[in-house]
């Protein structure tokens, strides 16, 4: 597969996943800072987004990693209008055509299905894209990424014990995997 990028934009049903840009900033430290508790739980980079210049350097620093096609972060908005979340397709491996999905979804869009549907955007537009294999991986003890995974057709291929330290604890990480497969003739 050829090394290139996703598109800046990606519509879904409900959703609309816009390329990082620099003037989100505050709105999106202002998210995690208000759900820093709960979100801190699984993501151990809450921790590291202390003042809003933490998330001002992510998202320059996300920004060349897109400009080097090296993963692709996205602002998440319900397409109603409202900012929602990130999401993103990082430890993308060119040679093998796959890449990670990862999400986070502030406390009050939850239950509304806005990550499942942006999920679905981001996974058919990487396809498109000519990825053959996306992993979502999630801490063990997040349910509901869990079901996210499950519900968009992803399996579980394995569970990485104590991989990873989230403050005091060790977290075990469940990898799900999906893969595009050809459409039957006729369909």
């Amino acid at each position: 597969m050829r090394k290139s990028a996703l598109p800046a934009l990606i519509k879904g049903r409900r959703t609309v996943l816009r390329k990082h840009n620099p003037k989100t900033a505050a709105e999106i430290f202002a998210a995690i800072d208000k759900d820093r508790k709960r979100l801190g739980r699984f993501l151990p980079w809450v921790a590291l987004t202390k003042a809003p210049e933490d998330t001002e350097a992510f998202i320059a620093a996300s920004l060349e990693k897109w400009a080097a096609r090296d993963s692709f972060h996205y602002a998440l908005f319900a397409a109603e209008g409202g900012f929602a979340g990130g999401l993103g397709l990082f430890n993308i491996q060119w040679p093998h055509d796959c890449g990670e999905i990862g999400y986070w979804l502030s406390r009050e869009c939850e239950g509304r299905g806005l990550m499942s549907d942006a999920v679905a955007a981001l996974e058919s537009a990487a396809f498109k894209k000519g990825f053959h294999r996306l992993e979502i991986r999630c801490d063990a003890a997040n349910g509901k990424s869990a079901a996210l995974a499950a519900r968009r057709g992803y399996r579980l291929d394995g569970r990485l014990a104590e991989d990873r330290r989230i403050g005091r604890r060790y977290g075990d990480t469940l990898i799900f995997g999906k893969v595009k497969r050809a459409k039957p003739s006729g369909a």
